[in-house]
């Protein structure tokens, strides 16, 4: 078997096991009691901010990878020298 194979059926078999673990983790954690109505509360500011903070990263992920999708295609529609190395170049 050629080792390329190999490695796709290592990655394969290390990805099912990591979703197992995972999913064997998320009903062990379900499991635990929620906690105090207290505990509850601040649980759920924590959740709120951890969700405003995702929102605005991927704002600002959306906005850089628009913006060097356009560098990109411009950089393609520069003529035929024009390629991945277009600014290092030293001609």
């Amino acid at each position: 078997m050629d080792v390329t194979v190999t490695a796709g059926y290592v990655g394969l078999a290390a990805g099912a096991l990591a979703l197992l673990f995972a999913f064997y983790l998320f009903g062990r954690v379900n499991s635990f009691d929620a906690g105090t109505p207290r505990m509850q509360e601040i649980a759920k500011a924590i959740q709120e901010g951890a969700m405003a903070f995702l929102r605005r990263e991927y704002r600002s992920l959306a906005v850089f990878v628009v913006v060097m999708v356009v560098v990109i295609f411009l950089a393609g529609t520069l003529g035929p020298g024009a390629g991945p190395l277009l600014f290092f170049t030293t001609q």
